[in-house]
């Protein structure tokens, strides 16, 4: 397991804030976790 970055209390909780229906989901299965990341974080 990875070492706790400073982003990653920032992530966390924003992602689930603006994905409550979990649509997210869908990309990390796909593994495409840069477009989930950029779906979650549209203003980075």
């Amino acid at each position: 397991m990875r070492e706790r970055g400073p982003l990653d209390d920032e992530y966390a909780p924003s992602t689930v804030a603006r994905d409550p229906a979990g649509t997210l989901r869908r990309y990390r299965t796909r593994g495409d976790r840069a477009r989930a990341r950029l779906t979650a974080h549209p203003a980075v």
